[in-house]
């Protein structure tokens, strides 16, 4: 045969081929084999490859690996662990305990295991698994889409990171601008009117700084323009250049610029003219331990003040119009000291372990105004150890001086645009390429608020402490005549920023203070004679931001990451009281600091109560850092608190207001790292480039023209040509050109050409004229040229050197011989000359239009046309200037008559920039301390008191979830809204961030002056029931904003309203009181469904909501049992199914407890967890079940008094022979009943009714008339009552004592009954019904004669007879016993006498659980007197039967039944027992020896019964009686059947003798 080989020498496993043509060298299948590849005789070969081992658990136990990194170039492996479960994105990990167990841990050959980062910082979750890391160098990235992505140096050792922003790619943004001045805020010490005063601090003040300040009530005291300055300072004596008034404790404010000039100083080594002509702006960003570079912070305003202050000094304003420029007007500062606010104290931001920021250097950055590029000036590196950087614990400022030295970089074009880092906020995907980390499936930004409450208004910049931009920027004002967007931006603390957000304010205007305030877009008009200061007063204007309501974010500031809502980053804590809504009140004159990481405060409790106070691990406002943590919270006395944090407390901000407000809100904070951080100001402002023209003044109106003249003279020689000579000038000058001359003889019109001399002239024309011929001569005036009235409508400005650029002449399409030109420059008039030099000029908004540009001739501005005043207008008149004729709105300039060159400035209309962007500027800040200024200030609707909420599963729509509640201020003061159907707003989320529609405001009323109030009532569309889910969608915050008819809205006041549970009830088509379930009686061998929701005994839960649809939702049924009944039963936990499983049971009565639990969560077997879902509210409270094993149980009502013979003679239950007790008594009758209702004689059967009407008289001397029926039943406090169900067994009881001897009469004795007789009707059956009954062995009970003889009675002795009659049919029964006698009763009374009377009675009981087993006249089962418990869940006690081991064909009663072959059974009575079993526990049926389908007829007998402790007693009554019957092997499973085995009973014989088997019924007598 051929054979195929393959030497599998490519090691390459194909699946790909069918079998038969895969290629040599290849194989289609192997597991845990590598194929050798090696040159050496071993190549093929194949080796097992060595599997997995456990090499470490790093440590840790109870964690889960969420992702890990293989680096098999370094044999090292990266693993991330958790043991948190948080599933929701909004929620960090708790700081410790179960769940704040993260880690990342790295294992290699060579160090083991290696713990790198460990945290609840990490906020790891084993529901977001690592979906992405990546090993770029000695970085790991990793990225798991609940957090932003992360990124670690792996060469770090383990305490390096400790917070986020050591670990995050996106990194810190430096949000602040450099300052450009030095502040230094104290308070007065002592009052004083003079020159000095003294501080409680002087440090940081400085010679040369300003003063100014307030009282210690806010009040404006010493203002900017008071020019108050520094002189001297020695200790805390400040002297200063005036006499000031200062109160004590009087707050001052010594500011100074740090834009200075220090040209003239020694040694200065800067460069005095590099930023002389240049507009420059600096900034700075901080590079990171692993090289990441910040986003630039923003810029600067331009570092400028002019020369001269700005001042025109000395003859500027001459040298203005000569030049057309301001030589003056340039930067005179060349020295800057740079104020860089670092995140922290200096020493705790090194790339250093412990430290809270990693900053390795510091760049200081360069922009000139009309420059596009970011220059670099210098690089701090911490590694050279830079003063004022290292080891400086007492401040988060480094200055840093600029001394006008040039840039040395310049930073690249990715650099200069990048405003925000566009790492992603989550990402699903992560991958490397070319060392470049790209992410995938990701989220890049957050959700902004789509609108702020804000206001703009124009102002002067202020003068308090508190603003100082009049000097750290002097000579910067806002342009006027110009139009201002001002939007805000939101950042987080990683320099992701929002889109630009705009007020919600659009056309409604508010007045504080005399200033309007609008929306977001507002109008800087030009200054009018109404509003302009005193220039020395004026130091700019501004635009002001009024800030209505606070920023919020996401779900009550929390993170809504399902609509990308980060939240807040500091949250304000709590909800506080009712009035405030969040923070806590200090009340006045009690806040101090103990330390400089202290904050002592007392409530101010009068306004406010259930405030929401600093706890442990909440956060302060930082002094030199954003926020430091609470460590400790000291309770002083009851309203007074003492808060340690672990950093310096900003105590300006803990201080009180000022000037004071009740309530005085502060605030502590919890930490969401991810929330808006802080926020910025940007304006757009499109009309940008302009030019000022600086004009020779401006004439209002046009130039003077001359008056008409006329000269008289005579020729002085004859004239023949065109030269003309008189005798003299009598006009003294005035014959000029252009004058026409006339007189005898004179040809045409000739005029004065030229003049030659005084009396010499050129004529037009030659003429013939005589000597001494008078001539008049007559000046030629246009008064054309010129229009009349235009004073105030016109005016003419001289454009000279560069003013000719600023207002340039349109030459487009115009023709060659033009000389006139419009222009198409719009001008403002600013500064307008007067006849003796200028002032002010307040153009209002409207321009004036320069219709016409040519020079002065062309102008018709010559001097025949303008006299010498006209010139005198028009400076440089005589170099033909250019005249710009301008149509104007409003009179500017001189007329001719007065006018003469001085200064005018127009302002000429600005270009419309085509960018349409906003411009950042310096006023930046937190958004908390932005929030709380804003509460602080508001005067407006602020919150709500009165608010309660109750919501559960049975509110409808409609229902209201709240009590009623007013809007009130920040004072608690009720305000009225003016529409309060449309001024309240509310909004609902639940506690995943999903938008919920499912509440709504309601108006109650609007009363003046009692608040407009409310109502939260549920809406249509939602069906409350308490779910798994509902701690999450069913915990809703509602936030409601309320809005004045200022357009003043409160902050958004949250509320949670919490669905609460009503917890589920069991209920049953069966029940009659819901707790207890009818019994339910079970074959021992049935297996299967016992209990179930739709068959026989159901048993539903339902939850506790009213809605149909949804009362059986997210049941869980249990049970349990107190006698291990679990062990047989078990419960469907979602269908209620109760079910019989195959473990073998013992015969007995269990009962369960059920109950169902709502809320749950099948697929995890997890119930509902929350605030709001409490375990006592969400279990049902139980009910009981009872379960027989074995036979059907009775009806409790048929339970009577067990009585024996021992201590209850003279009991009501008996019947006793009377009369002598030396003599023979009379025989007695006795009858008993067992009925549903009392029973008269007539009703009874009539053996008792007729049949014994001669014992009807007998009576006992004593209680009880024997004519009397007994009734049976009614123990144990239930009602006496028929058989419903199961086997009622009757027990009838004879019994004698023997008190005395028994002298006198023999030594045999006889007692005994002449019949008995039970009966039997249905349950309210005629009397004429009874029927004599048949037992249960088919035994008819009619007229038994049952006696007994005695021989030789034992003195103190009993005998006893009892016969017993067991019956299943349920009604009544009636049982008669007839001709009770004895022959002896005792020969003398004694003691005891009584004792010596023969009695009867009858006990019923319930055969298969019979409390009452009398043998011999006591009960088995326990004391007769005490209480029968007959729900009992103790199994029945058992009775041992010996069994004979050799089966006969038939009844047999001669077969020796085998002491060793002991069997078990629950009924004491052996002519009734219906099953045996091999052992006392009733637990295993019988199987009997040696049978067959032939040979299976036993004799028996009872032996023992087995105590409650396993022993064994007597039964002596019992034990003689054998009995005979068939035994089976069918299996009937039928519910209530008799289960395998079991004993025909219908069959069951009594051997009365050893071969005769009979029915009769057993007497059983005790010798």
């Amino acid at each position: 045969m051929a054979e195929i080989k393959n030497s599998f020498l490519r090691s390459k496993m194909n699946k790909d081929l069918d079998d038969r043509l895969i290629p040599n060298g290849e194989y289609r299948d192997a597991k845990n084999i590598s194929v050798g590849k090696s040159e050496s005789d071993d190549i093929g070969s194949l080796e097992n490859i060595i599997g997995n081992d456990v090499v470490t658990n790093f440590g840790f136990t109870g964690l889960e690996v969420i992702g890990y990194y293989a680096d098999e170039a370094q044999s090292r492996f990266y693993v991330f662990l958790t043991d948190s479960t948080q599933t929701l994105l909004n929620v960090a990990n708790p700081s410790t305990g179960i769940g704040s167990n993260c880690h990342i841990c790295m294992w290699s050959l060579a160090t083991g295991p290696v713990t790198l980062v460990s945290g609840s910082f990490l906020n790891f979750s084993i529901a977001f698994p690592m979906t992405g890391v990546s090993l770029v160098e000695n970085l790991l990235f990793f990225t798991d889409n609940r957090n932003q992505p992360r990124k670690i140096n792996i060469d770090r050792a383990l305490g390096y990171y400790t917070e986020e922003n050591h670990i995050s790619v996106a990194k810190y943004n430096p949000y602040q601008a450099i300052s450009l001045i030095k502040r230094v805020k104290t308070k007065a010490s002592a009052a004083s009117t003079i020159s000095s005063i003294t501080v409680d601090s002087a440090v940081g003040i400085e010679i040369g700084m300003q003063l100014v300040s307030t009282s210690s009530t806010g009040t404006e005291a010493i203002e900017a323009k008071d020019f108050i300055y520094v002189t001297g300072i020695s200790g805390s004596t400040i002297s200063l250049s005036e006499n000031v008034v200062v109160a004590l404790d009087d707050i001052l404010y010594f500011l100074v610029s740090t834009m200075t000039n220090k040209a003239d100083e020694d040694n200065w080594p800067g460069d005095p003219d590099y930023i002389e002509d240049k507009f420059i702006r600096l900034s700075y960003r901080f590079q990171f331990d692993d090289g990441e570079y910040s986003i630039v912070a923003p810029f600067t305003q331009i570092a400028y003040i002019p020369k001269q202050k700005g001042y025109y000094i000395n003859g500027d304003e001459e040298a203005a119009y000569r030049s057309t420029i301001l030589d003056w007007m340039e930067n005179s500062i060349d020295n800057i000291v740079a104020q860089i606010l670092f995140p922290d104290v200096l020493s705790n931001c090194t790339p250093s372990a412990g430290s809270s920021y990693k900053i390795n250097n510091l760049e200081i950055l360069y922009k000139e105004s009309d420059g596009l590029a970011i220059k670099v000036l210098d690089t701090i590196n911490f590694a050279e150890q830079p003063s004022g950087w290292i080891g400086t614990t007492d401040t988060n400022v480094y200055s840093y001086n600029y001394q006008s030295r040039k840039p040395f970089k310049t930073l690249s074009t990715g650099q200069t645009t990048r405003v925000y880092d566009k790492v992603p906020t989550r990402a699903l995907a992560q991958e490397i390429a070319g060392n470049r980390v790209i992410y995938a499936n990701y989220r890049d930004k957050y959700t902004p608020p789509s609108t702020l409450n804000y206001e703009v208004a124009v102002t002067e910049k202020q003068d308090l402490g508190t603003y100082d931009s009049w000097i750290e920027y002097p000579n910067h004002s806002l342009k006027q005549n110009r139009n201002y967007q001002v939007g805000f931006v939101l950042c987080d603390k990683f320099g992701r920023q929002s889109d630009v957000i705009l007020s919600d304010i659009n056309t409604t205007t508010s007045v504080q203070g005399n200033i309007i305030y609008r929306g977001s877009t507002i109008y800087s008009p030009y200054n009018s004679n109404v509003t302009e200061s005193v220039i020395k007063d004026w130091f700019g204007d501004s635009l002001a931001v009024i800030i209505r309501g606070v920023i919020s974010s996401g779900i009550n500031n929390s993170p809504n990451q399902d609509f990308s809502q980060p939240g807040l980053y500091a949250i304000p804590l709590g909800e506080g009281s009712q009035i405030q809504g969040r923070g806590f009140n200090v009340a006045g004159n009690t806040t101090t600091f103990p330390t400089s990481k202290q904050y002592q405060f007392t409530l101010n409790t009068a306004t406010n109560t259930g405030q929401s106070v600093p706890i442990v691990g909440s956060y302060l406002k930082g002094k030199f850092t954003d926020y430091v943590e609470v460590t400790n919270v000291n309770i002083t006395s009851v309203t007074t608190y003492l808060v340690t944090c672990d950093g310096d407390i900003d105590q300006d901000f803990y201080s009180l207001t000022i000037p004071a407000i009740t309530p005085d809100p502060k605030f502590a904070y919890t930490i969401n790292e991810r929330g808006w951080y802080s926020y910025k100001v940007v304006v757009k402002q499109q009309e940008q480039d302009y030019y000022n023209v600086y004009l020779p003044g401006v004439l209002n109106g046009y130039p003077q023209q001359p008056d008409q003249v006329s000269v008289t003279g005579t020729t002085l020689a004859p004239v023949t040509n065109q030269n003309l000579s008189i005798a003299s000038d009598p006009s003294n000058n005035q014959i000029t050109t252009g004058m026409e001359i006339s007189g005898v003889g004179v040809s045409g019109v000739p005029t004065i050409e030229s003049v030659t001399t005084l009396t010499s002239f050129v004529m037009s024309s030659s003429q013939l004229l005589p000597t001494s011929l008078s001539l008049t001569f007559k000046s030629v005036i246009d008064y054309g040229l010129f229009p009349t009235n235009e004073d105030g409508k016109t005016a003419n400005i001289v454009l000279i050197n560069d003013n000719i650029n600023k207002v340039p002449r349109d030459l487009a399409e115009v023709g060659p011989d033009q000389k006139q030109f419009r222009s198409s420059v719009q001008l403002y008039g600013r500064v307008q000359n007067t006849a003796t030099g200028n002032i002010q000029y307040f153009p209002g908004s409207n321009t004036d239009t320069v219709v016409s540009i040519s020079t002065a001739n062309d102008s018709n501005m010559t001097t025949s046309s303008i006299n010498t005043i006209g010139q005198n207008n028009l400076y440089q008149f005589d170099s033909n200037p250019l005249i710009g004729r301008i149509s104007t709105n409003d009179p500017i300039g001189v007329t001719s008559a007065d006018m003469v060159p001085h200064l005018a400035i127009y302002e000429t209309d600005p270009v419309d920039s085509v960018l349409d962007i906003f411009w950042e500027s310096t006023t930046v800040g937190l958004i908390s301390d932005l929030n709380s200024d804003v509460v602080t200030d508001s005067v407006g609707p602020y919150g709500v008191t009165g608010f309660v909420s109750s919501f559960d599963e049975t509110y409808t729509p409609g229902t209201a979830v709240s009590t009623e509640f007013t809007v009130v201020s920040l004072a608690g003061t009720p305000i009225n809204l003016e529409f309060p159907l449309t001024d309240g707003v509310i909004t609902t989320t639940d506690e995943t961030g999903a938008s919920r529609d499912v509440f709504e405001l309601v108006l109650q009323s609007n009363v003046a002056g009692q608040g407009t109030k409310y109502k939260i009532h549920l809406k249509s569309g939602y069906n409350p029931v308490f779910l798994y889910n509902s701690p999450s969608v069913d915990v809703f915050t509602t936030e409601m904003i309320f809005t004045d008819s200022d357009g003043v809205s409160s902050p958004p006041f949250a509320r949670k309203i919490s669905l609460v549970n009503i917890k589920p009830t069991v209920t049953s088509a069966t029940l009659s009181n819901n707790t207890v379930i009818p019994t339910i009686t079970l074959s021992q061998n049935f297996v299967g469904t016992v209990l179930d929701t739709s068959g026989n005994n159901p048993i539903i839960a339902v939850n506790g909501t009213v809605y149909a649809s949804e009362v059986s939702s997210q049941i869980k049924y249990t049970a349990t049992s107190t006698n291990s009944g679990m062990t047989y039963f078990s419960v469907n936990p979602s269908s209620g199914v109760l079910t019989r499983n195959s473990t073998p049971i013992p015969l007995g009565i269990y009962v369960l407890t059920v109950s169902a639990q709502d809320a749950w969560n099948e697929a995890l077997d997890l119930f509902a967890i929350g605030e709001n879902a409490a375990t006592s509210s969400m279990i049902s409270d139980p009910v009981t079940l009872t379960i027989i094993i074995g036979a059907i149980q009775v009806n409790p009502g048929i339970i009577g008094e067990c009585i024996d013979s021992s201590n209850n003679f003279m009991s009501a239950g008996t019947y006793r022979t009377t009369g002598s007790l030396t003599s023979v008594p009379n025989p007695i009758d006795g009858c008993w009943y067992l009925a549903a209702n009392t029973l008269t004689k007539n009703d009874l059967p009539d053996a008792w009714r007729i049949a014994a009407p001669n014992y009807a008289t007998q009576s006992q001397s004593g209680t009880f008339p024997f004519a009397n029926a007994l009734r049976l039943g009614g123990a144990n406090g239930f009602a006496a009552d028929a058989l419903k169900k199961g086997t009622v067994v009757f027990k009838f009881n004879i019994s004698q004592k023997f008190a005395q001897a028994q002298s006198g009469f023999g030594t045999f004795l006889d007692f005994g009954i002449d019949s008995l007789l039970v009966f039997y009707r249905a349950e309210g059956a005629p009397q004429g019904a009874w029927t004599l009954a048949t037992d249960i062995n088919g035994v008819l009970s009619n007229a038994i004669l049952l006696a007994a003889s005695v021989s030789n009675p034992t003195f103190n002795t009993s005998k006893y007879l009892q016969y017993v009659f067991a019956f299943d049919t349920p009604g009544e029964y009636a049982i008669v016993a007839r001709g009770l006698s004895t022959t002896q009763q005792g020969s003398s009374l004694g003691t005891d006498n009584d004792h010596s009377q023969v009695q009867m009675w009858v006990t019923s009981g319930d055969l298969n659980n019979d409390t009452c087993v009398i043998v011999p006249g006591a009960n088995l089962q326990g004391t007769p007197s005490a209480t029968i418990n007959y729900t009992s869940t103790a199994t029945p006690k058992a009775y041992r039967y010996f069994i004979n081991t050799t089966p006969q064909a038939t009844f047999t009663c001669s077969a020796a039944q085998s002491a060793n072959n002991s069997n078990y059974s629950q009924v004491a009575y052996p002519e009734y027992v219906t099953q045996f079993y091999n052992s006392a526990a009733l637990t295993t049926v019988l199987t009997p020896a040696n049978w067959t389908t032939v040979n299976n007829f036993y004799n028996f007998n009872v032996s023992k019964y087995i105590t409650s402790t396993g022993s064994e007693g007597a039964m002596p009554q019992y034990e003689p009686y054998k009995f005979t019957t068939s035994l089976t092997n069918d299996t009937l499973t039928s519910v209530g059947a008799v289960v395998d085995q079991g004993v025909n009973s219908a069959n069951v014989l009594n051997c009365n003798s050893a071969t005769n088997p009979s029915s009769t019924i057993t007497q059983r007598v005790n010798q």
